[in-house]
């Protein structure tokens, strides 16, 4: 035991080189960032500490699992890379000559991503006479370093120096599946894709007004409740009374109190109803703003009579 302690120690000495902490090897990937993206190639590199990296053989692991076998390159390539690769890198060298010596080498952490796009605003689906504006990010913070084009279905439809594009009002024919591809404007050229986003285009929906109770006595209370069909997200509910009739089915509206920005919330209690009154809602999204158009009116019969509903659709 203690003459195989003597060697180890003597073996040691006479390698100094190859024993202690700060003969670690070092792994480094080129090129060199922590992010990268989907269909790059990065390759790996083990260096073992020495001029004569011959004498080593190596081994390449992510997530403490090996994904080589001992090979004789210190050199490991992954192309074309996929998000599946993002993981904590390291190498061991193993020398060939010199027994027990072995070098575990730094973690590399890497992230494979999609250059990304999204879309704003992310709601779905989106309304004829909206608008949406595509937003196409290389992933490195320099927008400007790149240009970039716009696809649907496969087929480019617009190509923009700046990373952003806004569509006009949409329509039905807009919907699909987008993409943006970015091109680097200076050497190395490198070409990066998108994730690919698909965006529905329906017609534009119809609030629904109802009310709650369906009747009430003089001075009770009435919840009124707008709703948007088909149903969709982001709307800001508004309420009206009917204030002039103009036709059979057609009013002018005058919104209720406490009511000119709108509410997230899609109800609205009329306290104290006194009088027979027509009501109506309608709701807004987005910037710039989209307006529904008026809910279907219903009024309130109010006086100590039973409550009647009265639906007149308003387009």
């Amino acid at each position: 035991m203690g003459q195989t302690l003597f060697g180890v120690l003597g073996l040691c000495l006479l390698n100094i080189l190859y024993c202690g902490h700060a003969q670690d090897a070092l792994l480094h990937i080129e090129p060199n960032r922590s992010t990268l993206f989907t269909k790059e190639t990065v390759t790996f590199i083990c260096d073992p500490g020495d001029a004569k990296d011959t004498y080593w053989s190596y081994l390449f692991r992510r997530n403490g699992a090996p994904i080589t076998t001992q090979t004789q390159l210190n050199r490991y390539k992954l192309s074309p890379l996929s998000k599946g690769n993002s993981g904590v890198y390291q190498c061991v060298a193993h020398h060939k000559i010199t027994p027990f010596v072995t070098r575990a080498s730094n973690k590399v952490s890497l992230t494979v991503s999609d250059a990304l796009l999204h879309i704003e605003p992310n709601w779905s689906p989106l309304f004829t006479g909206e608008t949406v504006a595509f937003i196409c990010d290389p992933g490195d913070g320099n927008d400007t370093d790149w240009s970039y084009l716009f696809r649907r279905n496969g087929y480019t439809f617009t190509t923009e120096r700046h990373n952003r594009y806004t569509s006009p009002s949409l329509s039905k024919g807009d919907s699909g599946e987008y993409q943006c591809v970015a091109h680097h404007k200076f050497p190395p050229y490198v070409t990066r894709e998108s994730n690919k986003v698909s965006l529905t285009v329906s017609d534009v929906p119809r609030p629904v007004l109802t009310l709650s109770p369906s009747w009430t006595s003089p001075g009770g209370s009435v919840t009124l409740t707008c709703s948007v069909e088909p149903p969709s997200v982001g709307w800001r509910f508004f309420w009206y009374q009917a204030a002039h009739k103009l036709s059979l089915d057609s009013y002018t509206y005058k919104l209720l109190p406490g009511n000119t920005t709108g509410t997230e919330q899609d109800s609205y209690i009329l306290h104290g109803q006194t009088h027979t009154a027509g009501y109506a809602c309608r709701a807004e999204r987005g910037d710039p703003v989209f307006y529904t158009s008026y809910s279907g009116m219903k009024f309130v019969w109010s006086g100590g009579e039973f409550v009647q509903t009265f639906i007149f659709l308003h387009k």
